[in-house]
C-alpha cells in the first residue's frame, strides 16, 4: 500500500498515517496494465490483477474503461488466436471481450466446459485448452489439432490433471522430457517402458513408477533395478495392489480392467 506523504508543517496524529492510494494519471496506468499483459501468463490471473486496479480509484476507473489499448494489449498476449465472441461482447469494447474470455477459460477449468463438446474453434484456443486439461488429462483424446498435440504445454498442463493419458505416442515424442514423464508415469507407472534410457535411470522417475505398478521396476535401468529402494517399493506397491484386489474378490465388486492383468 503506497503512503502519501506528510504536507510541511501539517499536524501529526498518534501512530496515524494517512493510507489514501494516490490518483494516477491514465499514463501511469496503462504502464501498469502493461506489465500486467507481460507478466502474468495465467489470463485469470492477468484479468483478476487489472480488475484489482481498475477499482482502486475513480482516477483508475476512467481510465482503464476509457484506454482500450490496455485491454487490446492483454487480449493480443492471453488470446492471439483472436477468438470471436458471441452477441453482445463482440460489439463491446477490448475490456468487456478480456473478461468474457476470461470467464470462458475459468469455465473450462471447473469442468463447467469441456473438450469433448467444445466446438472447433475453441479446441484451437491454447488458454482453453490448457484449463480443460488441467483439469482432466484425459482430454487430450478430444483433440483433433495436431499442431496442437505436439506443443510442449499442452502435453505438461495434460500430465497435471485429475486423470492422466498415456499414449505411447506422447512418450516416444517426449520420452527424455523429466517433467512430463514423470507426470506420466504417477499415474501409468509401465509406461517407464517408453522413457528414455537417461530417465530410467533417474531414480526419482523410477521409485515413482514402482509405487504406482510395482511391475515397472523391470523398465529400470540395471543400476537401479538391482536397487535395494526400488526393489522394496516395488514390493511394496505389488503388496497393497493384491491386498485392493482380494478386498475387491471379498465384497464382489467389479474388477477394473487394468487390476491384476499386470501379473498374469
Amino acid at each position: 500500500m503506497l503512503v502519501e506523504p506528510e504536507a510541511k508543517g501539517a499536524r501529526t496524529h498518534d501512530s496515524r498515517v494517512s493510507t489514501r492510494v494516490p490518483e494516477l494519471d491514465a499514463d501511469a496506468i496503462g504502464a501498469v496494465l502493461g506489465a500486467i499483459a507481460e507478466t502474468y501468463d495465467d489470463p485469470e490471473a492477468a484479468a483478476r490483477a487489472a480488475a484489482t486496479w481498475t477499482v482502486l480509484s475513480r482516477a483508475h476507473r476512467d481510465a482503464c474503461h476509457g484506454d482500450m489499448r490496455v485491454w487490446r494489449a492483454l487480449l493480443e498476449r492471453h488470446f492471439p488466436e483472436r477468438v470471436r465472441t458471441p452477441y453482445p461482447y463482440e460489439a463491446c469494447n477490448e475490456r468487456r471481450r478480456f473478461f468474457w474470455l476470461c470467464e470462458t477459460v475459468r469455465a473450462y477449468r471447473e469442468g463447467r466446459q469441456t473438450l469433448r463438446t467444445a466446438c472447433d474453434t475453441h479446441k484451437r484456443v491454447k488458454a482453453f485448452v490448457l484449463a480443460a486439461l488441467r483439469r482432466n488429462g484425459n482430454g487430450l483424446c478430444d483433440l483433433d489439432n495436431d499442431a496442437m498435440r505436439a506443443d510442449r504445454d499442452v502435453i505438461v498442463a495434460a500430465t497435471q490433471g485429475r486423470y492422466v493419458l498415456h499414449r505411447r505416442d506422447i512418450m516416444t515424442r517426449f520420452g527424455d522430457d523429466r517433467e512430463i514423464v514423470l507426470g506420466i508415469v504417477r499415474w501409468h507407472g509401465r509406461a517407464l517402458e517408453f522413457a528414455s534410457k537417461r530417465l530410467r535411470d533417474d531414480r526419482e522417475v523410477v521409485i515413482a513408477a514402482v509405487r504406482q505398478n510395482g511391475y515397472a521396476h523391470m523398465h529400470a535401468s540395471p543400476q537401479l533395478f538391482r536397487d535395494p529402494e526400488v526393489v522394496a517399493e516395488a514390493v511394496e506397491s505389488e503388496e497393497k495392489r493384491q491386498r485392493r484386489y482380494e478386498e475387491r474378490e471379498r465384497l464382489q465388486l467389479p474388477k477394473p480392467p487394468w487390476l491384476g492383468l499386470a501379473g498374469r
